[in-house]
């Protein structure tokens, strides 16, 4: 399982397992947007950037989840 140290140390599992489904539902959707495309790390990678700059500011949550998916495909580039 990946490290997912973003949003704080002690984390109840539970949370843990919450946050680690969101990254992998927000590049799941990268890549239903890169429908028709070569799907490559790269391609994941710019797709995640672009949803996280269209996100409103107030929305941290999301921003931390997205930051956190670009960080994973950043190590497997």
């Amino acid at each position: 399982m990946y490290k997912i140290q973003l949003l704080g140390i002690g984390m109840a599992e539970e949370r843990k397992t919450t946050v680690y489904n969101d990254v992998c539902r927000v590049i799941g959707r990268a890549v239903v947007l890169l429908n028709g495309q070569v799907i490559t790390e790269r391609t994941i990678w710019l797709m995640l950037k672009a949803q996280l700059d269209q996100l409103d500011d107030g929305n941290e949550y999301m921003r931390q989840i997205y930051s956190t998916a670009i960080s994973w495909m950043e190590e497997r580039m």
